[in-house]
């Protein structure tokens, strides 16, 4: 984990949508496990997201939200920019989102407002 987190950086500027939202997808998923993430891998993937959030489509969108706000309620520090510029995207996308894209989207948006976010 540590070796894989400490290349995120490096590689954080050549993601496209999908790589963005998995890798906060799967940092936030270890982080629900109780696996201790690297911040600055965090960091530099959220920093990302403004950068592609125009490109994400309906489960980029929903898992990425879902990231954001499973690191935030984990007590990751989240990217403000992030936040905003994927959430500005679903009304976009909302009309291609399956049930479970909303219920994700949902979930993410008031866990993020629980927060203050």
């Amino acid at each position: 984990m540590r070796v894989v987190s400490e290349q995120a950086p490096r590689v954080a500027g050549e993601m496209v949508p999908q790589a963005v939202s998995n890798t906060l997808w799967g940092m936030a998923k270890l982080v629900e496990k109780g696996v201790e993430v690297d911040a600055a891998a965090v960091r530099a993937v959220s920093e990302q997201a403004p950068r592609v959030a125009g490109e994400m489509n309906p489960q980029n969108v929903s898992n990425t939200l879902w990231a954001i706000a499973k690191l935030a309620e984990k007590g990751v520090e989240v990217d403000m920019a992030a936040v905003r510029a994927v959430s500005e995207q679903a009304p976009r996308v909302v009309s291609g989102m399956n049930s479970q894209d909303i219920s994700n989207t949902l979930w993410g948006i008031a866990k993020l407002a629980e927060k203050g976010v």
